[in-house]
This record gives C-alpha cells, sequence and structure tokens, in this order.
C-alpha cells in the first residue's frame, strides 16, 4: 500500500471490522465490511489527503508571503 494514501484508526475500529469481515467471510480473496463502514473510511481517507495536501503546501504559501 503506498505509504501516501493511507490513514490512521483505532485499533479497536480495525478489530471490529476485522471480526465482522470473518464473519461474511465466504472466499479467500475478499474481506467483506459492511458498505456504510467502507464509505465512511474513504470519506475519512480523502479528507486526511486533503489535509495533508494542505499542510504541505503550507511552507511555498509561507515563503511567498515572506519574500514578498
Amino acid at each position: 500500500m503506498d505509504e501516501d494514501r493511507s490513514i490512521s484508526i483505532p485499533r479497536d475500529y480495525f478489530e471490529t471490522l476485522v471480526r465482522r469481515a470473518e464473519l461474511h467471510r465466504d472466499d479467500k480473496e475478499y474481506v467483506h465490511v459492511p458498505k456504510a463502514e467502507y464509505d465512511d473510511l474513504v470519506h475519512a481517507s480523502q479528507e486526511y489527503h486533503a489535509l495533508q495536501t494542505a499542510l504541505l503546501s503550507l511552507p511555498a504559501l509561507i515563503f511567498t508571503l515572506w519574500t514578498s
């Protein structure tokens, strides 16, 4: 998994997802999780990426403002 596209979630939440997935496991290749929880994770990942992008652009913005 690409480090830039990963997120952190609480361990107990992750373990809950794993337990739920194991209950619905019907093959070895895929792990099933409720769509609502998947959508929440995708949304959190998108928010994290937006925040990360904004924070990483701050030094350039500060430099531009400082040298103007």
